[in-house]
C-alpha cells in the first residue's frame, strides 16, 4: 500500500493487521490476508491482461444490456457511457418483476 497520508497509512496498517495496533488489543475489524509467492506470481501474470478481461466483460454486459432493452420485466444495471463496472464486476445483476411473459 502506498499513501503520502501518515494518518490513512496507520488506519491501513491497522486493519491489515487484523484491527490491531497492539497485539491482542483490536481497535477495529481488520484482515489478514496475505498473498503467497505462489498466487502473487499468478496475479503478476494476470495483470497483463486485465485490460482485455474488463472489455470483455463490458462487451459481454453491452450484450445483455441489448438482449434485455424492451423486455418489460427486466431491467438491467445502470452504466455510464465510460463504465468500467463489469471490469469489476463479476456478476451481472438483473431485475426481474412478476409478469405474464
Amino acid at each position: 500500500m502506498f499513501t503520502n497520508d501518515s494518518e490513512l497509512a496507520e488506519k491501513l496498517r491497522i486493519i491489515a493487521n487484523h484491527g490491531q495496533r497492539k497485539k491482542y488489543y483490536h481497535e477495529s475489524i481488520g484482515v489478514n490476508s496475505r498473498l503467497d509467492t505462489l498466487q502473487a506470481a499468478i496475479l503478476r501474470i494476470k495483470l497483463k491482461h486485465l485490460d482485455k478481461y474488463s472489455a470483455s466483460r463490458n462487451e459481454v454486459a453491452d450484450r445483455y444490456d441489448q438482449a434485455f432493452l424492451d423486455h418489460p420485466n427486466i431491467k438491467t444495471p445502470k452504466r455510464a457511457a465510460n463504465s468500467t463496472m463489469c471490469s469489476i464486476s463479476t456478476q451481472f445483476r438483473s431485475k426481474a418483476t412478476p409478469g405474464r411473459n
